[in-house]
C-alpha cells in the first residue's frame, strides 16, 4: 500500500545570508506539496524529518535530500564527483516532485552542501541551485 505525505513547504529565502540578495517572497507564504510513492521515507530518528529520492546509507546515491516539515527547510547533500552532474540531477529531481519553476525554487529554504570526504574543496559551503543567483560555479 502507498503511503500519502502532505508536506508545507515554506517559500522563504535562503538561511544563509547572501550579499545583495533579497527575497520577493515572505516566510508566510506556502506551498502545498502531497508526495505519493516509494521515494519518501520518514527519518526513523528524527520526527518529522523526510528523506526524499534516494536513501541517505545508499552508497550509490549521487545526492540525499531531507525535507524537515515543520520548518520547510530543505538540506541537499551531494555525494558523489563531479559535482556538477551530482547537483544537476537533484536540482531535476526535486524541481519535478514539488512542481516549482526555477525562479521560485531560488526562494526556498534550503542548502546544497558537499561532505568533506567527497570534496574539501566545497565542504562548509552553501553552493545553491546552479540556476540561482550567487550559486557556486562548479566545473
Amino acid at each position: 500500500m502507498k503511503k500519502l505525505y502532505l508536506f508545507t513547504a515554506v517559500l522563504a529565502a535562503v538561511l544563509v545570508a547572501q550579499p545583495g540578495y533579497t527575497s520577493t517572497l515572505s516566510r508566510a507564504q506556502t506551498r502545498s506539496l502531497t508526495t505519493v510513492g516509494p521515494d519518501v521515507h520518514l527519518d526513523p530518528y528524527n520526527p518529522g524529518y523526510y528523506n526524499i529520492g534516494f536513501q541517505p546509507d545508499n552508497p550509490r546515491a549521487p545526492y540525499s535530500i531531507e525535507y524537515i516539515s515543520a520548518t520547510g527547510y530543505i538540506g541537499i547533500s551531494l555525494n558523489k564527483l563531479p559535482l556538477r552532474t551530482s547537483r544537476l540531477s537533484a536540482e531535476t529531481y526535486l524541481m519535478h516532485k514539488i512542481g516549482m519553476t526555477k525562479q521560485k525554487m531560488c526562494h526556498l529554504d534550503y542548502q546544497v552542501a558537499v561532505p568533506n570526504f567527497v570534496s574539501s574543496r566545497y565542504s562548509g559551503m552553501n553552493l545553491g541551485f546552479s540556476f540561482c543567483p550567487h550559486a557556486v560555479r562548479l566545473p
